[in-house]
């Protein structure tokens, strides 16, 4: 079989894709897991030097229960994994495939149409909360550890 037939296609991200169907139906708020999306936007300049100062604050570690999406991370992501010959990072995650219609848009100097925007955005926070659930899981490994060598 050639790689051509190999390669998972997105499909022009108009609908009918096969990351998808998957994608929407994936859930994001859980029982033990409960998101609080807030969204940070300025009224005059000067709001943007707190706004910045908030998010260099999350960024450099000291509020790990928050979290940053901007558009130019967004961005950024999409460049990196929208490119479906492109070497992917170690771990990508679940849902990736969103990015690669997302870049045809940037790569066109074009907006992000919002049906796409909103999908991307559902991505980046699935993923956010992936990350969340691996932090939590090693936490808990971590305190079962430490309990046990101080039974000994």
């Amino acid at each position: 079989m050639s790689k051509a037939g190999k390669r998972v296609k997105s499909g022009s991200g108009q609908g009918g894709a096969k990351w998808e169907q998957p994608l929407l139906a994936a859930t994001f708020d859980e029982e033990s897991w409960k998101a609080n999306v807030t969204f940070v936007v300025g009224e005059k300049p000067e709001d943007y030097t707190w706004i910045d100062i908030l998010g260099a604050t999350i960024a450099a570690g000291s509020r790990r229960l928050f979290s940053v999406i901007s558009k130019e991370q967004l961005e950024a992501e999409v460049k990196e994994l929208g490119n479906p010959k492109g070497k992917k990072p170690k771990e990508v995650p679940q849902h990736f495939e969103v990015c690669e219609p997302c870049k045809i848009h940037l790569d066109n100097g074009e907006e992000i149409p919002l049906p796409l925007l909103a999908r991307l955005i559902k991505f980046k926070l699935l993923a956010i909360k992936a990350n969340d659930l691996k932090r939590r899981e090693t936490e808990k490994k971590v305190s079962l550890v430490e309990g046990n060598g101080s039974n000994c």
